[in-house]
């Protein structure tokens, strides 16, 4: 089955106005400065990390005024290998708010200091959003279409309805990215247990070793979700809603789709499995 025709994306919010802005540079206190997210910036991406599971940096909460953004992109590149960024004027509500947090990631994430930064922001009421998100998944997964490099990091937000994360070890050192599905794989193995909840307006910097989902539960009235993205590469994907002042070339074909499930009494490496 294509994974492509089994996704339906909320249609993209017109944009106009692009403005550059730099990033001011200010000093912050590093957030829990034990936490793992700042070794893992620097070390390639590995399956067997997944055994070792830890909570996103909390990073404090943030008051935004969801009555001022009605805006759906899909990882809008809003800077390339740098610190500058191109928004629209629609993004002035959270202006502020994407200057924070790229001054945060500037200091403190060094090793991935030339980031392609794309944003995703989904607004939506009730239960309407993206029925995969409520899948156990993780963003930045690295599978087998290139060499493995340090991961992106991920800033999140959202005022209701926060993301879950378990703390579940996950033992996927045997699936192969060239033809598993690491998905089907999660929802496969994960229990309903060792889940927590972020809290509502938290920011959270999370790493590809976060698995994670929005919660399945029903909320009322308006639900904003903002993600940065910070990664040592582009992405390179068609849904990408495009930056004028950025062209990039995102057209690949979406590996997800010459994937298959992952069955438990399959040998990891062979394809077959003994009767």
């Amino acid at each position: 089955m294509s994974y492509t025709k089994t996704v339906t994306y909320l249609e993209p919010t017109k944009l106009n106005n692009w403005k550059r802005h730099s990033i001011p540079t200010y000093n912050r206190l590093k957030i829990d400065p034990h936490h793992p997210s700042y070794h893992d910036a620097g070390v390639v991406f590995d399956q067997e990390r997944f055994k070792y599971p830890y909570l996103p940096l909390y990073m404090g909460q943030y008051d935004i005024d969801v009555n001022a953004v009605n805006l759906n992109v899909l990882r809008l590149i809003i800077s390339q290998e740098g610190y500058d960024i191109i928004i629209p004027e629609q993004f002035e509500p959270l202006k502020e708010f994407i200057m924070a947090q790229c001054n945060y990631h500037r200091q403190h994430y060094p090793k991935n200091n030339k980031p392609y930064i794309y944003i995703t922001i989904r607004t939506t009421d009730g239960d309407c959003y993206y029925q995969t998100a409520q899948d156990w998944h993780v963003d930045g997964f690295q599978g087998g279409s290139s060499d493995r490099h340090i991961p992106e990091q991920d800033i999140v937000w959202s005022n209701c309805n926060p993301t879950e994360f378990t703390l579940q070890p996950v033992f996927c050192e045997g699936l192969n990215p060239n033809k598993h599905n690491i998905v089907n794989f999660f929802n496969e193995t994960i229990e309903e247990n060792d889940i927590y909840t972020a809290v509502e307006n938290g920011v959270y910097l999370m790493t590809p070793y976060n698995v994670h989902r929005v919660s399945t539960e029903k909320f009322e009235g308006k639900r904003v979700f903002i993600r940065l993205t910070f990664s040592p590469v582009p992405i390179l994907d068609k849904t990408n809603t495009p930056n004028p002042c950025i062209p990039m070339v995102n057209y690949r074909h979406d590996v997800r789709d010459f994937l298959w499930d992952y069955k438990s009494d399959e040998f990891a490496h062979s394809g077959f499995k003994k009767k």
